[in-house]
């Protein structure tokens, strides 16, 4: 809805729109508690897996950046030195195969995660997004948009995968 309001706005002569960064971060977490994501080389296999470049330009249409850690540029505590994990489908492939979670001769399945959302529709697709991408390496993702509510009870709780939250 703010990205059709925006557009329709950007041609109304008495308004300039104005862009700036954000103090929120987008993220993608995962339960290190839970087998096979209690293991560094998976989690870091997933997060090869991910093209945010293509979030960002296809999602946010260019106006975010890439965030190397949870704190965004305007927190105090942000961490300038760090650079956000490459796109690199073949490298993830390659530590699955590495920590023993071969795809499945069949059906050509690693492992199966769930990934939960919030109900809001631009979380649910981005949600399916992250499972698409995770898909194309052999990780089947279901994705369960949840209220927030039961989503952050569920995180507290570690009745979780994966979720996305900002």
């Amino acid at each position: 809805a703010a990205r059709k309001a925006i557009r329709s706005l950007q041609d109304e002569p008495r308004l300039r729109i104005e862009a700036g960064p954000a103090s929120c971060t987008t993220y993608m977490a995962m339960n290190l508690t839970r087998a096979p994501l209690d293991r560094r080389e998976v989690r870091k296999a997933l997060a090869l897996a991910l093209d945010r470049s293509g979030i960002v330009t296809h999602m946010y249409h260019g106006r975010a950046r890439l965030a190397a850690g949870i704190l965004p540029p305007l927190h105090w505590a942000f961490h300038g030195d760090l650079s956000p994990p490459p796109f690199d489908r073949e490298g993830a492939e390659r530590l699955l195969d590495q920590a023993g979670l071969p795809r499945d001769p069949e059906t050509g399945i690693r492992m199966t995660l769930t990934l939960k959302v919030t109900t809001d529709r631009f979380r649910t697709a981005v949600g399916r997004i992250l499972a698409d991408q995770l898909a194309a390496v052999g990780v089947e993702v279901e994705t369960v948009p949840t209220e927030l509510s039961t989503l952050l009870s569920d995180v507290r709780q570690g009745n979780f995968d994966l979720y996305v939250l900002q």
